[in-house]
């Protein structure tokens, strides 16, 4: 069963998700409308280095899969170990969001709304 997820595009990239033992964000530098996704696991390392505000570190041995997405309503399957998972990009809208450190202007950010689900290796697309 798929789980529908938000992140935010805010300053410092520190909107992340949760599905089951993965952590799921933007990476660092994206085209708007063309979202690109770090998954990686919630393992100790992760954890203890706080990957989900920084994102993986690229010199670990840890599995990270790098999701791109070029248009809505696409889908793509990647792999973490011997699991299948596959995003679907489902929606992208402003909202209005007002930083702590200007309490009296409110700014329009991008969100985007995915959904996630475990497959299995032969429901994966071609």
């Amino acid at each position: 069963m798929a789980l529908e997820f938000q992140l935010d595009r805010i300053a410092m990239n520190t909107s992340f998700a949760l599905f089951e033992d993965l952590i799921v964000k933007f990476a660092y530098v994206i085209e708007y409308g063309k979202p690109k996704l770090e998954v990686f696991r919630s393992t100790k390392e992760a954890r203890e280095n706080d990957w989900q505000i920084y994102g993986a570190n690229p010199n670990s041995k840890q599995d990270v899969a790098l999701v791109q997405f070029i248009e809505l309503g696409e889908s793509k399957d990647f792999s973490l170990s011997t699991r299948v998972y596959r995003i679907k990009y489902v929606q992208l809208r402003k909202y209005e969001i007002i930083y702590p450190k200007y309490p009296d202007k409110k700014v329009l950010e991008d969100r985007y709304t995915f959904e996630i689900e475990k497959i299995n290796s032969s429901q994966m697309l071609r």
